[in-house]
């Protein structure tokens, strides 16, 4: 295989000697500076890091191994990494083999792994790349691209060392828009845009007449739960790690976006990074008042051109008073940095991310303690993602009645819903919980493709539920969805219709939790192997007897023996689909 083209052999020395004594918990983010650097992490190179960190080598490859992101190999100068997942299947099931036939008639390129002869490109097959509304999803490197701008790019005259630039701007929200208000309609990288708009007065109004005590009670009033699939209640978790004594205590942003079929998150922080971090700093004000608290962002890998715009966001708020030492003349000390993953769904688990920004193979830990008592570091933590943050300057601006004047009594608020797969206008939709799955897909997303029928739907991403045209009219809430055996999960939202083969997303399902699981837990590592092979006889026809029985057997021993959510979610849209497409 081809050797990527290096960079002075200086700037991976700049690059370590920027890294040198910090420790164990800046070993991901040395590896992908040494990487980007040199183009892969040889032998030599994980010496060297070891010696800066004061790591293990040992150690060092066991991270490498665990991160597909991450190549102790090395690979073509460029990588082209092709979407292979759910969504991308669903909003073209016969051109995504046509996607993959056209590249390889420019390339050569057909299989995971494959290098040209030149040395130009490797490509990899990836999963969901979080762009399932522009389905098929595509990145050169890091720079995402229309599938239909790549192709042309791959046949014209190119140069493989100039490629083809991508303007990124965050796509608008359509529905019923609260928590996206700003998403095109402000400069993500203009502070003073984001002030003129309302931005960081909820920060000064609670840092000016508002104790800590008083901003956790209006969270715990307003009903909010996190918006990530566990619907916890987010005052809970605050008013848990508030009272913990130890400090300092973290604050920690969940942007590990990775369940197939979601793409909110990376909206929200395209289009309104700002509103982010005048969150994160409510929660640190929040759980601890005053002295110092820690703040990390974990944005997943395959995000890594929205880094720069966090970065300057951070930058910006840092020079304004709204991050640091006594943030905006208060005794609170509390700054935020931003970490990048490496390709690892598993690190959307709370507790297998702080392992990975500990510098540690990202597994998760067995609970209790929970984070709001050990988290980050051995720290008392708060950890929500994106959509959840969003939801705290305006309830501390405008009181709790601002998230329960939208929803219902039980599920105050509104969710941000990811649609892709077979209708006419797939995208993110926001809408007040309670409203019908029929009105989303219908009234919102314009129903299905002309002379086509929408026959089930994907509820919740990969660890969600199928459920069939019968329960169309469900109100999409916690309470309403439990009822019929599903869940809203991360708001993920993927439609099939009658074109679709089912059993041939059963099987991408499948093979999504089979690829993803740690290994840490013998019911996960064992049972979601298991699971692939049944799935796979099912959808041949050569199903064994007792199959259908192993697949319940296999589902109850995840469920109650997993340590995390993979593991105890991995049969929940797998059972579903048996249920609705026979099996």
């Amino acid at each position: 295989m081809p050797v990527s083209a290096l960079s002075p052999s200086e700037s991976v020395a700049s690059v370590l000697a920027s890294f040198q004594g910090k420790g164990r918990a800046y070993l991901l983010p040395c590896l992908l500076a040494v990487q980007r650097a040199h183009g892969w992490l040889s032998p030599d190179l994980v010496t060297r890091v070891g010696a800066a960190l004061a790591v293990p080598v040992a150690d060092i490859y066991g991270v490498i191994d665990f991160y597909t992101m991450l190549y102790s190999q090395p690979h073509g100068r460029h990588l082209l990494r092709v979407c292979d997942d759910i969504a991308c299947y669903l909003a073209q099931p016969t051109n995504c083999e046509s996607l993959r036939d056209t590249i390889a008639t420019h390339t050569g390129l057909r299989q995971h792994g494959d290098t040209t002869p030149d040395g130009a490109f490797t490509l990899e097959l990836m999963p969901c790349l979080g762009r399932c509304a522009d389905a098929p999803a595509v990145l050169l490197d890091e720079t995402p691209l229309p599938a239909a701008a790549l192709l042309s790019w791959l046949a014209s005259d190119r140069d493989a060392d100039v490629l083809p630039a991508a303007v990124e701007t965050a796509p608008p929200v359509l529905g019923d828009v609260v928590l996206a208000d700003h998403v095109g309609r402000v400069d993500p990288w203009s502070l003073a845009d984001h002030e003129q708009r309302g931005g960081f007065a909820a920060l000064r109004q609670a840092l000016g007449a508002m104790t800590p005590a008083a901003v956790v009670q209006a969270i715990e009033a307003s009903g909010l739960v996190g918006r990530g699939g566990a619907a916890f209640p987010t005052g809970v978790k605050w008013r848990s790690a508030a009272d913990e004594p130890a400090t300092p205590k973290m604050v920690v942003c969940n942007a590990d976006e990775s369940e197939p079929g979601t793409f909110k998150d990376r909206t929200l922080l395209q289009g309104d990074p700002f509103r982010l971090i005048e969150a994160m700093a409510l929660t640190a004000y929040a759980i601890q008042g005053q002295g110092e608290v820690g703040g990390y962002i974990y944005l997943r890998g395959e995000y890594g051109y929205l880094a720069p715009l966090l970065e300057n966001a951070l930058a910006r708020c840092r020079e304004a008073g709204y991050l640091g030492h006594h943030l905006l003349g208060s005794d609170l000390h509390f700054d935020i940095e931003l970490r990048l993953g490496a390709g690892a769904y598993i690190c959307g688990e709370e507790t297998a991310l702080f392992e990975s920004i500990e510098g540690k193979r990202g597994m998760p830990r067995v609970k209790p303690p929970f984070p709001v008592q050990v988290g980050l570091f051995g720290k008392p933590t708060v950890i929500n993602n994106v959509e959840t943050f969003f939801n705290i300057p305006p309830i501390v601006r405008h009181g709790p009645g601002w998230l329960r004047q939208y929803g219902t009594a039980q599920s105050p608020g509104t969710k941000l819903f990811g649609v892709s797969g077979c209708v006419q206008r797939p995208g993110l939709y926001e809408l007040p919980l309670g409203r019908s799955l029929r009105h989303l897909l219908f009234d919102q997303a314009g129903g299905p493709l002309p002379d086509r029928r929408i026959t089930s739907v994907l509820l919740g991403g990969a660890a969600g539920t199928f459920v069939s045209a019968a329960h169309f009219d469900v109100a999409l809430d916690w309470q309403s969805l439990r009822e019929i055996g599903a869940t809203l999960g991360s708001g993920a939202v993927m439609v099939l219709d009658d074109r679709v083969a089912p059993w041939e997303v059963v099987r991408r399902v499948a093979r999504f939790f089979a690829h993803e699981s740690c290994g840490k837990c013998y019911p996960c590592q064992m049972g979601t192997q298991r699971q692939v092979e049944i799935v796979e006889r099912l959808r041949t026809g050569q199903a064994r007897p007792h199959d259908r029985l192993d697949l319940d057997d296999l589902a109850g021993a995840m469920r109650d023996a997993s340590l995390c959510g993979l593991g105890q979610t991995a049969s929940g849209a797998i059972l579903s689909a048996v249920e609705l497409f026979g099996g």
